[in-house]
């Protein structure tokens, strides 16, 4: 990372924390890197919880006007981003540990 992203995540950290910047200093790289993606996602979910607050008061307006289909509008039509999903650590799945320990994992049978 260059100093210049550091310099980005310390900064949003004291904005989004009660983190002082001794304190933020203080973190080890690895514990800095965890605790800024952690901090982004929790403000992503606040984003989704808004956008989707946002999302049902619309779908209800939409609602009031009649319309020919006479169909119910869902707070899903007006949302436009999905849920955030944490970022997976590479190698960190089932699958790729598994075959890192030289052990076969068991097939899952579709049905027809």
């Amino acid at each position: 990372m260059s100093k210049q992203d550091r310099f980005y995540g310390i900064a949003y950290l004291v904005r989004k924390t009660s983190l002082s910047l001794t304190d933020i200093g203080k973190l080890k790289p690895g514990k800095f890197w965890k605790l800024l993606e952690e901090v982004a996602y929790q403000e992503s979910v606040v984003e989704y919880n808004t956008a989707r607050m946002v999302a049902t008061i619309m779908a209800s307006i939409a609602n009031t006007i009649p319309s020919k289909s006479g169909r119910d509008h869902k707070t899903g039509e007006f949302m436009a981003i999905d849920f955030p999903k944490r970022a997976e650590a590479p190698g960190k799945n089932l699958e790729s540990l598994a075959a890192k320990a030289g052990i076969k994992m068991p097939q899952i049978k579709q049905e027809d």
